[in-house]
């Protein structure tokens, strides 16, 4: 016989309880299938990146308890560090010290045509 902390450890069932809980959440809070889905989009990579994590280390100690090799689970943790190290290293310039940065703006202004009047004031 199955108990609840097996069934909470079979991936199925995780998602099932993950989807009715979105549902009530959808519900309570009076937010639209759309609304669901601009709130998703704007969650922060590095917060996505550290769920990366947790589940990452959650299937080691699964693969530890269950006897099974590690491999994928360290990929999981991998991708997670990489994924928050990259943010970072895209955050910062690339300039080398002492370079000097210059911006120049271009404005394209269309030419008049000479026999078109001037808009009156």
């Amino acid at each position: 016989m199955h108990t609840f902390g097996d069934l909470l450890n079979h991936p199925a069932a995780i998602i099932f309880f993950a989807v009715i809980i979105g549902l009530f959440m959808l519900k309570f809070q009076g937010l639209t299938y759309p609304d669901f889905i601009d709130t998703t989009n704007s969650i922060n990579p590095q917060t996505f990146a550290l769920v990366v994590l947790v589940v990452g280390f959650w299937m080691l100690l699964d693969c530890r308890t269950y006897g099974i090799d590690t491999t994928v689970a360290g990929g999981v943790i991998g991708c997670g560090i990489n994924m928050l190290t990259g943010q970072k290293q895209t955050a910062k310039p690339d300039f080398p010290p002492g370079a000097v940065v210059s911006q120049q703006t271009k404005v394209d202004v269309p030419a008049m045509d000479p026999n078109v009047p001037a808009p009156k004031p």
